[in-house]
């Protein structure tokens, strides 16, 4: 609940979590507010979540990132398919800002991965949008032919 019985306010904060991030804010300002004004807080203060959510939402998709990813590819599957990989990630990257790509080749891996020793490593720098990010994710997932992958947000 928003208030005690006596109308006095609870501190609840709200707490969003955008791209593994997660975001506190207290809005007892606001519900003071409309406690003041006589309003109904929880119809008021729902609405207040989704403004807030929003702008919150909006302002981080503006902010550029900095990630790293490092591609494994199987090591069987021939140049021109990895090619198709590694230019799907470089183009969806590139979407929302800078990418660098380096190819590290053929490596030894330290414990096998889908019953495979060897693996094409990829190196990709880039700085780009958050919600460029996901959509990286989605295509890694479907696809077969990557074994493994991490990609890493590096601070400021």
């Amino acid at each position: 609940m928003w208030l005690k019985q006596d109308c006095s306010l609870v501190v609840c904060p709200l707490v969003l979590c955008y791209n593994d991030t997660v975001i506190y804010i207290a809005i007892n300002v606001f519900l003071r507010v409309q406690i003041l004004l006589g309003r109904d807080t929880h119809i008021v203060s729902k609405k207040a979540e989704a403004k807030v959510k929003n702008s919150i939402i909006a302002v981080a998709d503006k902010q550029a990132r900095n990630y790293e990813l490092i591609l494994i590819l199987k090591p069987d599957m021939a140049n021109d398919a990895a090619e198709v990989i590694v230019n799907r990630a470089k183009e969806t990257f590139a979407k929302g800002g800078e990418v660098s790509v380096e190819d590290w080749g053929k490596c030894r891996m330290a414990y096998p991965i889908k019953k495979y020793q060897d693996g094409l490593f990829y190196f990709f720098k880039a700085t780009t949008k958050p919600n460029v990010t996901k959509e990286i994710k989605a295509y890694f997932a479907v696809t077969e032919d990557i074994l493994r992958f991490t990609l890493t947000v590096l601070s400021k």
